[in-house]
């Protein structure tokens, strides 16, 4: 992996508020829920997974309904560290 893409990486995991998307999504959630859940505006909400869909941290999925689901891609486990789902 570059050390351009690294840096990225660390600069976003570094955000509390992206950390905290990522671990909330370890189970499927919309947008919506995320941003209520979080008390995080929406449409800086969709900025942060847009950011993390580009790492390939998080998944979109677009239902039926027009809604989009996220999912983590990389959990923390209880020592700090980071894995691939």
């Amino acid at each position: 992996m570059e050390i351009d893409k690294l840096s990225e990486i660390f600069r976003l995991l570094s955000n509390k508020r992206r950390l905290k998307i990522i671990r909330l999504c370890k189970s499927p959630h919309t947008v919506t829920e995320i941003s209520k859940k979080l008390k995080i505006p929406l449409t800086r909400t969709s900025e942060y997974l847009g950011q993390l869909q580009r790492q390939n941290l998080i998944s979109k999925e677009r239902n039926g309904d027009n809604s989009i689901t996220i999912l983590s891609l990389i959990e923390f486990n209880g020592r700090g560290e980071v894995k691939r789902k």
